[in-house]
């Protein structure tokens, strides 16, 4: 994750995407990341991220969060995308509690603030 708070305080971040997907609503399975992007309920698109109001927050809640290799990535309801200038991008998701995890194609577990970004940002959403 050091990897992209440092492209993101180097300004190299065109948007960030977050989908998100309430608890509340029951799958049959879980959710994993292609799954997610394609049923979420809501989607929310930060352009020019540099020029946001979000983005200082948002790099605080990352180097805020520890992360753990884990076996699982959980029941996925957030997910957040970094499109970057160079045409790649990164992704981050999180559990409906903020514990379980991905980030890219690794499973993890997490602790600290982006969870509590997360549900600040999405808490108007039900």
């Amino acid at each position: 994750m050091s990897s992209i708070v440092k492209l993101l305080e180097a300004g190299k971040v065109q948007s960030v995407e977050v989908t998100y997907e309430p608890i509340e609503i029951e799958h049959r399975e879980d959710l994993t990341p292609e799954r997610l992007r394609t049923l979420c309920m809501y989607k929310v698109i930060i352009r020019r991220f540099g020029e946001s109001a979000e983005s200082a927050p948002l790099i605080s809640a990352l180097k805020g969060t520890r992360l753990q290799g884990s076996r699982f990535a959980g029941d996925l309801r957030w997910s957040l995308v970094f499109k970057f200038e160079n045409q790649d991008s990164r992704e981050i998701c999180l559990d409906g509690f903020g514990r379980l995890g991905r980030i890219d194609d690794a499973s993890t577990t997490f602790q600290g603030s982006l969870y509590e970004w997360l549900r600040q940002l999405t808490g108007f959403l039900k």
